[in-house]
């Protein structure tokens, strides 16, 4: 009887177990969180973007590949990760959320464009419901509910671009090329380097009858150069950190600071 009892008590927590998932950092989380919520436990690699290779300790990396999933955007770092965790745990599901998605370049930043973030929830909702079925209906309820949020967000951007005259922006890199395809925009890429006085000059000189008044940079470490491009450019330097894990107000933010 005692055994009986026992078992019984046991079967429903087993039943309604949260699904456990790992993604690489918070921007990710967040996405499948909007699907998942309650239903699914997510364990991040790192809580905050890095592109610089760090060891899991033993006793993490444990706990990481113990999940049915691990949801990345395909950056290089993250298929470093891919292959560490599936080493460890040959039956973790390894998807590339970028799946589909036609790349500009083989530009990884795809996140950047509100119609890409569809595909992404769309490939999280079909990973989710692949491995817990039983949550089918309630993973398509959140899934419409973010699709509807994608282009609330979409068309708050296109009213706000729409009303001023700004048509393009200097970028440092190429972090906010799918943004700028998607809306219409110009984006004049500068790289990260040290430039010397001449290129200064001929920088103001190139682009001296361009209308372009920003300039984006997304590292504070890269605020010296910002300034630096932006004074002889006749721009205002503007950090947008594409990484930030609340997306949503970070895209809007970012059409707002280039037409102010």
């Amino acid at each position: 009887m005692v055994k009986k009892l026992l078992l019984i008590l046991a079967f429903p927590i087993f039943l309604f177990a949260k699904i456990q998932v790992t993604t690489y950092f918070p921007l990710e989380t967040q996405f499948v969180k909007k699907i998942g919520k309650n239903e699914v436990e997510v364990y991040e690699i790192t809580h905050r973007y890095s592109d610089n290779y760090i060891e899991i300790p033993k006793s993490a990396l444990n706990k990481l590949s113990s999940s049915k999933l691990f949801f990345h955007f395909g950056l290089n770092i993250e298929r470093d990760y891919a292959k560490i965790l599936k080493d460890k745990n040959s039956a973790i599901s390894i998807i590339d959320l970028s799946k589909n998605i036609q790349k500009i370049d083989s530009n990884p930043y795809i996140w950047t464009d509100p119609f890409a973030t569809r595909d992404i929830a769309k490939n999280i909702f079909e990973s989710l419901i692949e491995v817990d079925k039983r949550n089918k209906d309630f993973y398509k309820k959140n899934y419409q509910e973010l699709l509807n949020e994608i282009d609330k967000t979409f068309l708050t951007i296109l009213q706000n671009l729409n009303k001023s005259k700004v048509n393009s922006f200097y970028a440092i890199e190429n972090y906010w090329d799918y943004f700028a395809n998607r809306f219409r925009l110009e984006v004049i890429k500068k790289d990260k380097k040290a430039f010397s006085t001449n290129e200064l000059k001929d920088l103001s000189k190139t682009y001296e009858d361009k209308d372009i008044n920003k300039l984006l940079y997304c590292y504070s470490k890269d605020e010296k150069l910002a300034n630096t491009l932006a004074k002889n450019l006749k721009a205002k330097p503007i950090e947008n950190d594409i990484f930030n894990e609340d997306w949503e107000t970070n895209l809007i933010n970012l059409a707002n600071s280039i037409t102010r």
